[in-house]
């Protein structure tokens, strides 16, 4: 046996030999085909990131991809400020998300299914806020109005309306006399410190809600320390400050 491996052992090592490289070269393009497989899944997975990123930057420019709306909160409302919320949300969403209602808050003027819109203002009143709406605004003509301005929407259901200058033009007469007078007035120009309703009444744009509005600011803020700060009332933006800021001062 071992006189017959002796002679063909040149035979069997070439054999072996042979094995050992066709092994390599099996395995070496073995190797390379896997390489060529990640590289190829890399490269699709890179253009399928791409091609994504391209289509949210293309919804973007065309507006599909708001998917969040910002909106801002205010009276009574334990965190009231500025929150983000998913479009689609109701208003008692944004409630929950400032951490819900004052002990004196009231939703009885709120419909809380309402669906928020972006850069929406929404302002809870007190219970006697609202009385005292309520109570004034039962022989307004305008009850049962939704009130909608450029500054803030206010969700009412009943005769919660910011009165219109036309509102105000039939008291204007008799409460122009009395302003002059009033110790609320420098140089004919109203006080916003220490003016009554009526008397904020009389500025051009300011109706009952945004009179009221001021005096409830001043009561739970303190005085104003400019005319500029009025612009801090809700519904009072710069549009209509720069209606009033003639006839107004500290």
């Amino acid at each position: 046996m071992i006189d017959i491996i002796n002679k063909y052992l040149d035979r069997i090592l070439i054999i072996i030999t042979i094995i050992l490289i066709i092994s390599l070269i099996i395995l070496n393009l073995f190797d390379i085909k896997i390489k060529d497989n990640s590289n190829e899944l890399v490269t699709n997975t890179n253009e399928n990131t791409l091609l994504e990123k391209d289509e949210t930057e293309e919804n973007e420019v065309l507006g599909v991809a708001d998917e969040f709306i910002n909106i801002d909160i205010k009276g009574a409302i334990k965190n009231p400020g500025v929150y983000n919320l998913k479009n689609g949300s109701l208003v008692s969403d944004a409630i929950e998300l400032a951490g819900g209602l004052n002990s004196n808050a009231t939703t009885k003027n709120i419909n809380l299914s309402k669906k928020l819109t972006d850069e929406m203002v929404i302002y809870i009143y007190t219970k006697s806020e609202l009385k005292k709406l309520t109570t004034t605004s039962s022989s307004n003509t305008s009850t049962n109005s939704i009130s909608e301005t450029s500054d803030v929407y206010n969700y009412t259901e009943s005769a919660l309306v910011d009165s219109s200058s036309n509102n105000t033009n039939s008291s204007s007469s008799n409460s122009n006399t009395e302003t002059k007078s009033s110790s609320t007035t420098t140089n004919n120009k109203i006080s916003i410190n220490t003016a009554s309703k009526e008397e904020l009444m009389t500025l051009s744009g300011i109706g009952e809600a945004k009179a009221l509005a001021i005096i409830s600011y001043r009561e739970t803020n303190g005085y104003f320390k400019s005319i500029e700060d009025i612009m801090n009332v809700s519904g009072i933006g710069e549009s209509l400050y720069n209606k009033i800021k003639d006839s107004i001062t500290v």
